[in-house]
């Protein structure tokens, strides 16, 4: 009898032993994965940050432009972004969830970036709204890039 109960125990501490093996497996696998997301989002927000630098210049040549323009011929756009100038001011978007966190440890000025919403550009960090091209789809990531002269309040 003192056998079969030495066995169960020795059998409940292996399946136990072996469970914990499992869960740690996993929460190792979940820890990459979070580094991983963590990275892409890093890249994209850098990604974004150099695509925002380089449509502002584009913006600032055409400062008095009233239509919508679009980026240069033999230019590219990031993968997932849109862009466009209109009335000196340039607008970059994604679809891409997950980027508006990213985008606002990259960024100082909070204000010109948030999600698309009904025309106007929301942000979870500040109670501005500003109005956005109605060109832009709803729920889309918007980063607005204030030309010179261009001031929306600031």
């Amino acid at each position: 009898m003192s056998g079969t109960i030495f066995a169960a125990i020795a059998v409940v501490v292996v399946m136990l032993t072996l469970s914990q093996s499992r869960v740690d497996d996993a929460s190792l696998a979940m820890d990459r994965s979070d580094r991983q997301r963590y990275a892409f989002q890093l890249a994209e927000a850098s990604a974004l940050t150099w695509e925002w630098a380089d449509k502002r210049g584009w913006a600032d040549q055409a400062p008095t432009s009233t239509q919508s323009l679009p980026w240069p011929r033999g230019f590219e756009n990031a993968p997932g972004m849109t862009f466009m100038v209109s009335s000196g001011v340039a607008y970059t978007w994604s679809s891409e969830s997950g980027i508006l966190s990213a985008l606002m440890h990259q960024l100082d000025d909070r204000r010109g970036v948030g999600y698309a919403s009904q025309g106007w550009l929301r942000s979870p960090y500040t109670t501005t709204t500003l109005a956005i091209p109605d060109d832009i789809p709803e729920g889309s990531v918007v980063v607005i890039n204030f030309g010179p002269g261009i001031t929306h309040g600031r």
